[in-house]
Order: C-alpha cells, then sequence, then structure tokens
C-alpha cells in the first residue's frame, strides 16, 4: 500500500514568516534544514506527498513561486 505524507508548508517545510502579509514580501524563503531531503526521500519511495496550508486562495501563485525558487518540486 502506497504511504501518503501531508505536510504543512509554513513552520515544517519553510522558515514561518510571522503573518500571512509578510509572506508577500518573502521573495526567497528559507528552506527548513533536511525538509528538501526529506521530501526527496519521501518521493523517490513513491509516497503520495501533499502540502497544506493555512494560506488564503488567493496567495497560491506566490506559494507556488516560493516553492519552485526553494527547490520544492
Amino acid at each position: 500500500m502506497k504511504k501518503t505524507i501531508f505536510l504543512d508548508i509554513d513552520g515544517t517545510l519553510l522558515r514561518h514568516c510571522g503573518s500571512l502579509t509578510n509572506i508577500f514580501f518573502e521573495d526567497s524563503p528559507q528552506v527548513l534544514d533536511g525538509a528538501i531531503e526529506k521530501i526527496n526521500e519521501w518521493e523517490s519511495k513513491g509516497y503520495n506527498i501533499i502540502l497544506t496550508t493555512g494560506r488564503k486562495e488567493c496567495m497560491r501563485d506566490i506559494t507556488c513561486r516560493q516553492l519552485s525558487r526553494a527547490g520544492v518540486f
């Protein structure tokens, strides 16, 4: 059976910026130590990885850009 990982973005994958407003001004978010390596490990094992967030829908584009810059597939 294939495993599924639910992973929060802010504070788990990326450094928490303090507020949703600050996220708009965070050009290059800081990835937390070991996060990318762990995601890559889970991906190589064939796990389903689902990113979750409390960010608003209107922040989808900026969130996608930040994740891409951070090296999250």
